[in-house]
C-alpha cells in the first residue's frame, strides 16, 4: 500500500524574517516542543512507538514505514522517513515521491540519477530535503530527509563536536568540513550588497598556499564579505584564521573590491551560497 505525504512550504517559528518560507514536513513548524508532534502524525496515520536515547520521536505506520522525529533540546529539528517498499518496488517508490517533491519545490538543486544511489537535493541554506535510495539498512530503501535549523549542529553535538559560537548556525558538513553562517548579521544592504559572516571550519588543519607560497597550518577561516548574490560577486570585508580555537591573523580590507567569477570550490563560492541561501530562503 502506498500512503502518500504531503510536503508544504511553511514558515518557521523563530526566523528573524516572518515572511522567510522554509521546507517543512506536513506543514509542522520547525522548533516546536516534542509533545506538539504526536497529534498531527498520529492524525495521519502514524504510530508513536517510543524514544530514542538521543532524546529522538519514533513512529511506525501500517504499511511498515518508519518515520523520526529529530529533537534538539526538545524541540523539532528534522524527520527521516524510511518507506515501506522493498526489492524490486524501490525504483519505483523512489521515482514517485521523488516526483512529487519536484511537483511541489521544482526543480532540484542537486540530483544524481545514478541506478544504484539516485538523490534529488533541494536546498534552502537553513533546511533542506533529500530524498533517496540508500542502503542505510543493508538492503536498498527509499529514505526522505527533511532537515530544519540547527539540524546539523546537533549532529555535530552528538558527534562531539566544539559548538559554533553564538549566533552561527551550520549550514552545511561533509566528511572534511562545516561552514557556518552567521544569522545575526543584518548588514549593509546597497545596490544589491548583502553583509554576511561564516566560517569554514576544516576537521583536520590544513596548510594553504598564498602566491605558490607554503602558509601556517590552520582550522577555521572565518569572514566578513559584501555579496551580490544575483551577480555571483563577493567583496571582503574582513578575514580570520583560527587553529585549535587560537586566533593566528585578522586583517581588513582597505578598500574591497568585488571579486568575480568566483572559483566553484573555493571560500568566497562556498560562503556566497550559503550566506545567500540563508538570508532568503527558498521562496517557490
Amino acid at each position: 500500500m502506498i500512503i502518500p505525504f504531503l510536503l508544504l512550504l511553511s514558515p518557521s517559528l523563530g526566523e528573524p524574517q516572518p515572511a522567510a518560507q522554509q521546507l517543512a514536513f506536513h506543514g509542522i513548524r520547525w522548533h516546536v516542543p516534542a509533545e506538539s508532534v504526536r497529534a498531527p502524525l498520529q492524525a495521519q496515520g502514524w504510530t508513536f512507538s517510543g524514544v530514542s536515547d538521543a532524546g529522538d520521536h519514533q513512529f511506525t505506520r501500517a504499511d511498515g514505514a518508519r518515520l523520526q522525529a529529530e529533537m534538539r533540546e526538545g524541540r523539532l529539528i528534522g524527520f527521516t522517513l524510511l518507506d515501506a517498499a522493498g526489492g524490486e518496488q524501490v525504483a519505483g517508490r523512489y521515482q514517485v515521491l521523488a516526483d512529487s517533491l519536484q511537483a511541489a519545490l521544482g526543480a532540484p538543486d542537486e540530483a544524481d540519477n545514478d541506478d544504484t544511489r539516485p538523490f534529488r537535493l533541494w536546498d534552502a541554506g537553513r533546511s533542506w530535503v533529500r530524498v533517496e535510495v540508500t542502503r542505510v539498512t543493508g538492503a536498498p530503501i527509499v529514505q526522505v530527509a527533511w532537515r530544519g535549523p540547527g539540524w546539523y549542529d546537533e549532529i555535530g553535538r552528538r558527534e562531539g563536536r566544539q559548538p559554533q559560537p553564538p549566533g552561527f548556525t551550520t549550514v552545511q558538513s561533509t566528511i572534511f568540513m562545516r561552514i557556518a553562517v552567521d544569522t545575526t548579521v543584518d548588514g549593509p544592504r546597497a545596490a544589491g550588497a548583502l553583509r554576511g559572516r561564516f566560517r569554514i571550519e576544516y576537521f583536520q588543519p590544513i596548510t594553504p598556499t598564498l602566491d605558490g607560497v607554503e602558509q601556517d597550518p590552520l582550522d577555521t577561516v572565518e569572514y566578513e564579505m559584501d555579496f551580490d548574490c544575483a551577480g555571483r560577486r563577493a567583496r571582503l570585508i574582513a578575514r580570520a584564521t583560527f587553529l585549535e580555537g587560537r586566533r593566528l591573523a585578522s586583517n581588513r580590507s582597505q578598500r574591497p573590491t568585488w571579486t568575480s567569477p568566483l572559483q566553484p570550490d573555493g571560500h568566497y563560492a562556498r560562503g556566497l551560497d550559503a550566506v545567500c541561501r540563508a538570508a532568503k530562503g527558498r521562496v517557490r
